[in-house]
């Protein structure tokens, strides 16, 4: 079982495209939406994610679970909220964990990073579990 943590950021090709194109296995997808910045930023993320969680589940078959990140600025909320989401996902089972780390603010993609690569320390046993990946 593959789950991926996907931060939305604004480029909808950095999201879904390279999972359809190198055509991975996605059973289960965790959306994470921004919620600061101007009204319009928050509808675009908040739609995109909609439109996210429709392709996931048409393109790949995958169940989507959608999250909301309160402040994209704060790295220590950031990383909190990473740790705790790819330690319950490895907790679940045999799942592989992969983070896209290529479409948030910088703040989000280095405290999900952070937080992967601390896990993987942490956890020895789970480190072939645990993937980050950046999409260009």
């Amino acid at each position: 079982m593959q789950t991926h943590i996907v931060p939305v950021g604004f480029d909808y090709d950095r999201l879904i495209a390279p999972l359809v194109r190198d055509q991975l296995d996605v059973d289960r997808v965790v959306l994470l939406e921004g919620a600061v910045g101007s009204e319009a930023n928050v509808e675009y993320s908040r739609n995109l994610a909609g439109k996210l969680e429709q392709d996931f589940r048409n393109l790949l078959g995958a169940s989507t679970e959608r999250f909301v990140v309160e402040d994209v600025y704060d790295y220590d909320a950031a990383f909190e909220t990473a740790y705790g989401l790819i330690e319950a996902e490895l907790d679940r089972g045999e799942a592989e964990v992969w983070v896209n780390v290529s479409a948030m603010p910088r703040t989000v993609s280095f405290a999900f990073a952070t937080a992967a690569h601390s896990i993987m320390v942490e956890r020895e046993g789970d480190r072939d579990r645990i993937h980050t990946y950046y999409t260009v």
